[in-house]
């Protein structure tokens, strides 16, 4: 059973931990990471059912001088994630509704504990699916955030 207050309280302590801790970039990321899923677990659980959401992962996008031009949208979970099992439900229909609109791929990409391999299924504009290396995957990610004509 789902018991929110010991998840509030728990994020409650990294929270106040975290602020303890001098700034750095890697501590606002964790700080603004609990924060989003504080966000999430009080949505979920204080709103109603029909209170729709969806958390998207990333948005890829680059700026190469004629403004903001989006790359893809990417869904990234751990290998034992859940969503795994129910990737054709409402939420996943989302995502594709979403990178229909705005002309652009939609990826899940799987990763592992230590993010030395990858599974990368590119949903949109078509179907495929390939491992990656870590190596690998970043090459991926710089081409995506590369400019056409530099």
């Amino acid at each position: 059973m789902f018991d929110q207050r010991i998840w509030e309280d728990i994020l409650e302590k990294l929270q106040s931990f975290l602020l303890s801790q001098p700034p750095s970039k890697e501590r606002d990321i964790i700080f603004n990471t609990i924060q989003k899923l504080a966000y999430n677990l009080w949505h979920r659980s204080s709103l109603p059912d029909f209170c729709y959401a969806t958390d998207l992962d990333f948005i890829e996008w680059i700026n190469c001088g004629n403004g903001i031009e989006f790359r893809a949208l990417i869904e990234t979970k751990h290998v034992n994630s859940l969503f795994l099992e129910n990737k054709k439900k409402w939420q996943f229909e989302v995502y594709e509704i979403i990178a229909k609109q705005n002309n652009i791929p939609f990826y899940v990409i799987t990763f592992e504990d230590r993010f030395e391999k990858f599974l990368l299924e590119q949903i949109l504009p078509t179907k495929s699916t390939r491992e990656l290396t870590k190596d690998q995957y970043i090459d991926f990610q710089k081409l995506l955030h590369q400019c056409k004509n530099p």
